[in-house]
This record gives C-alpha cells, structure tokens and sequence, in this order.
C-alpha cells in the first residue's frame, strides 16, 4: 500500500511513522498509467476505465455531512473520493452476480485505492464461488487521490524532511530521560501548524464522516446498476464490507449508525472501540510478546540464521536478542546513510521487529538476518532501514497517512485526548512499556502522542452506542446478517480477546480465529478454512459458531501446503506481497 519495506520483506501498516519509510513503493508508478485529474468529480458514480482492469471514479460527496447536502456541490463545499472497482467476472444481469463488496485497507489514513489495485484480485479469486463479487475501494476523505487531501506541509517535501529529521533528533523515548517530553512538545508544535494549515479541511475528517460517505457510495452503485440493467429499485441498498483493523472501527461505527444499511459486514484485526475512543490505545499491544515468542520458536525449529549450534532451545535466542537490545540501549551507534548521519540506537531495531511481526510469513528471514547482522556489528541493514533520502520521500506515493492518522484519531477520541499532560503521556508510555518490554518502542507511544495539543473537533461524529439490533433479513430496520469478526490467534497490535469483547457488543455475531500469527487473520496466511468461511457468509450470511477456528496453510520459514498437504518452501514474497497487512 502507501508504504514500503523496513526490514527485508517487512510491512509497513498505515500507522507507522512516515520517518521510517526506505524503498520506493512501485504503487507509486501507477499514477503514471491513469491521470485521476482527468476524471471530472460527479454527484452520480462515471466510471472510466483504468489501470488495464479497474475502473476508476472521483465521487462528489458534501464537505459537511452535519449540514443539508447541497443542491450544487462545488471543490469548496465537497470532497471528491477517489474509488477503484474490480468488475466482478459475471455481468450484474447475471443471477450468480452477488454485489459489491466494498473495502477499508486500515489506518487511519490507508490508501484503499493502492490497497484495491494490489489486493483486490486476490479478493475476488478468495471469494469466488456460487456467488462472484466486483470489489470496490477508496480513499476516505482527506487520504491520497482523493482531493482535498489532508497535508499539514501543503505540498512542500521539503519541509515534511526536515521534520522527520528534527523527530529523530529529539530524543529515544525508551532511551532518554528527556525523549518523552521532547516528543511530546514537538507534537504540540505539529498539532498547532496542522491545525493552522488544514483548517478547511480538518474539522471535515472522523469515522463518522467516512461511515456517511459510504451510504452514498453503496446508494450511486445501485442507482448505476439500476440504470446499465433498466430495472427499478426494489429496497434500499446494504453495505457489503471487508474491513481491516481500523477498518473494524469503521464496520462497527457504520453498523451502529446505519444498521438498516448492513448487508454483510466481515472486519478483520479488530480495534476494541472503547479504547480506540478514549484516545489511550492501550488495548493493542498484549500479545505483541507472544508473536514474538512465537517468532522465536519458528526460527529455532527452522534452524533460521539467528540461531547458533549452541542453542538447546528457542528461550536461548530470545534470551541471546534480550541481552542485545539492553546492551544497545546503554551504546547506541553512530551511523550514516545517505548523508545523513545518526545514531542508531536500540528503540530503533524494536520498531523494525513490530513492524516485521505484521506479517512473519513474509518478514521472518529478512527479521531473522537483520537482528543477527546487527548483533554481530553489522548495523547496515538497520541504518538503511530507519534512515530516508530525498528521492526515496519524493517517490513515496502517500506521505501524509500520518497527518490522516492523528487527525482521525483524535477526531474519534474524546476531546481530552487532546490536552493531556506531560506527565500523563509519560504514564502512557510507562504503560505501554511494561505491557510489551520488548516491541514498545517508539512507534506505539507516537500514535496518542502525536494528538497532544489538538483542539478541532469534528463537525460530524459518533460518540455511539456501538451495538445493532439483532440481524433479520426480513426487517427493513435492521441487519441483514449478523458481523463476522475475525481475528488470528497471536496479533500483534489487535489481539483476539479484542475481536471477543467487541462481539459481544453486536448480537447474533460471531467471531473466527484463524491458527496464524500476524496482523489480521486474512493477510497473516493463507487459509483454505477462512476462505470457505468468507465465500458462505458473502454468499448467505451464515456466520459459523461461536471461536470456530480455522488451520492457517502457511508457515513462517517453512512456506505453504500443496493439495496433498505438505509444505513447500515456495517464494513467499511472491505469494503474499499483494496481501501484507496495511494497517494499524
């Protein structure tokens, strides 16, 4: 999606600090196959064909939807959402022809339309049976191609580095006694030119806003469809929705202000919606150790490159790693890459083992080799990592998902998220730390940090309750299908027991564990089992019962089963590049 590798291999989620992007996302290049600014925003859905299989739309919807749409939206009073749709493989005369199913990659601030064009073939050929599905996705509003976009640096790359740089200057939060404070004060200094900068635009962005425009993209799909088959509307249109981490946020915002307008609802790595809401986010991180624990075990039994012949077992790798980052921690090391020089210090290579824990089916060999480079001295690997040039920041093609990420989470947050205190945020970070020693780092504590001095509150929000009366197909009023969360067994920033608590909110849903480790259970492995699942609650909206688990078909260093059910060491990278996770 917006970005590239950290590590070898490694995802980078829409969270992530932008000051740690590396390689040039070839997503990048798309823009020169399909010109959007030749594509006239329309209140109605004008599709254009584009980028060979896709077709392309920029979707007129009202700046403020707390107001009485307008008769006549102009550039000032809308945004235009950029939408790319796969055709489903069966015209929509077709009786097997089961809809649209509309995307959220996560975030906040995940660019759906890069996420479309890498991910939904893949989609589509997962959910491919008596039923076949188009996939639509966009960017919400204030994100990427669609326009306004969210830029507190208007623009100016140049300004957005010096930034980046001045962040890593202020201090380690793990490391230095100071790092907390000095982050925190900067982000104040960040919240007030962001406010200051955006201000048409910023009170415009929330989870409520995006759930709103959703309704008129499922509505002028429709009343398109209605018009290429000539046939007359017979009930109000429903969501089908395929939601990934923050995108569980957005499923269950939409679902509880719209549950007349639930279809089928599927969210994957889910967010529990009362921390994400108070603006702590301290519910993500609890298995983040046993992910890496499980890491761990994998590369013992592989016999991967961290592991030495001495090793009797897994703990003496971890142990071995342990004692590196605290002896990173008291020595940090000076490096360049570049022309840049810094200092590389142990909070770094955390972050970059976080990162590489969304997808160990990808990223496991590239952590393995760079944690054993760097604890043999050999701190390349890492520099090239958290270090970016000009040209790299320059051909990202999104630099701004950070800016839509705290601008959405406050938003979504209580307004006291806003004003807490250094000593509050201190405590945040104390928290944090002791819940996930070793994967805390810098990254986590950034995303609540990153919302002190924030004042502007949305126009148009949701402060729920976040439940739907129970699903009848029959009801007009309600759900069409009860929600089906899903969640991996081992996630590292959205634990399962989130997917159970949430669950409980939403009755008659259901919640599937997939046996992987990674972010989200649909892009940590393939699965067979959770694709059969998703094929009959698209086609039916049947959710299986309640904890049904699903085998994962692929191991971290190992690879994936054949039909006779062994494992082949197959490119991994190959198979599941268009699926890395994109989010939180």
């Amino acid at each position: 999606m917006l970005l590239q590798t950290l590590l070898p291999l490694a995802p980078l989620g829409a969270l992530a600090y932008s000051s740690l992007q590396t390689q040039t996302n070839p997503l990048s290049k798309r823009d020169d196959e399909f010109n959007w600014t030749s594509i006239h925003p329309t209140p109605d859905l004008q599709y254009h064909d584009c980028y060979t299989t896709f077709k392309c739309a920029r979707l007129q919807v009202p700046l403020d939807w707390s107001l009485d749409a307008p008769t006549n939206l102009t550039t000032n009073t809308s945004f235009a959402i950029a939408i790319v749709t796969l055709p489903a493989t069966v015209p929509a005369t077709d009786p097997s022809f089961g809809g649209t199913i509309v995307t959220n990659p996560g975030g906040p601030g995940g660019s759906g339309t890069d996420f479309g064009l890498s991910s939904s073939t893949r989609l589509q050929q997962i959910l491919e049976g008596e039923k076949h599905y188009e996939i639509l996705s966009f960017d919400p509003r204030g994100v990427y191609r669609t326009t306004p976009t969210l830029d507190c640096y208007e623009g100016d790359v140049a300004t957005r580095l010096v930034e980046i740089l001045q962040t890593r200057g202020v201090g380690r939060i793990g490391e230095e006694p100071d790092g907390v404070r000095d982050r925190y004060l900067m982000a104040q200094a960040a919240s007030r030119l962001c406010e200051e900068v955006t201000a048409n635009v910023l009170p415009h962005i929330s989870t409520a806003s995006v759930a709103r425009d959703m309704v008129e993209i499922v509505d002028r799909v429709e009343e398109l469809r209605r018009t290429e088959t000539n046939r007359t509307a017979t009930e109000v249109p429903r969501l089908n929705l395929l939601g990934i981490s923050y995108g569980s946020a957005l499923g269950m915002t939409f679902s509880a202000m719209f549950p007349e307008r639930v279809g089928k609802v599927m969210i994957d790595g889910i967010l529990d919606i009362d921390d994400y809401t108070s603006g702590e986010w301290r519910k993500n991180l609890d298995d983040a150790e046993a992910v890496l624990d499980d890491f761990y075990q994998n590369c013992f039994d592989a016999n991967c490159t961290l592991r030495n012949p001495s090793d009797s077992n897994w703990t003496a790798i971890r142990d071995r790693v342990s004692a590196f980052l605290t002896e990173f921690e008291r020595n940090p090391v000076p490096a360049f890459r570049n022309k840049q020089p810094t200092v590389l210090t142990s909070d770094d290579m955390r972050d970059q083992m976080l990162l590489a824990l969304y997808g160990p089916n990808v990223t496991s060999e590239g952590l393995a080799q760079t944690l054993s480079d760097t604890i043999e001295g050999n701190y390349t690997t890492l520099a090239t990592a958290v270090l970016i040039s000009d040209d790299e920041l320059l051909a990202s093609p999104y630099l701004w998902s950070r800016d839509v990420r705290t601008a959405v989470g406050f938003a979504d947050a209580v307004p006291e998220a806003g004003n807490k205190t250094l000593e509050q945020r201190q405590a945040d970070v104390q928290f944090l730390t002791e819940q996930a020693p070793t994967l805390a780092g810098t990254l986590w504590p950034d995303i609540t940090i990153a919302m002190s001095g924030r004042t502007v509150r949305p126009r148009y929000s949701f402060t729920g309750p976040y439940t739907v009366p129970v699903a009848d197909p029959h009801n007009a009023s309600t759900p069409a299908a009860p929600l089906l969360f899903l969640s991996a067994r081992l996630d590292p920033v959205t634990p399962l027991r989130n997917a159970q608590a949430m669950a409980e909110r939403f009755p008659g849903s259901s919640v599937m564990i997939q046996e992987s480790a990674g972010h989200s259970a649909l892009f940590s492995s393939d699965s067979e089992c959770t694709n059969a699942v998703l094929r009959e609650f698209f086609g039916t909206g049947k959710v299986p019962e309640m904890n049904f688990s699903c085998e994962a078909d692929c191991k971290p260093f190992v690879g994936c089963k054949t039909a006779n059910g062994t494992f082949v060491g197959e490119d991994l990278q190959v198979r599941r590049e268009p699926f890395l996770p994109r989010m939180i």
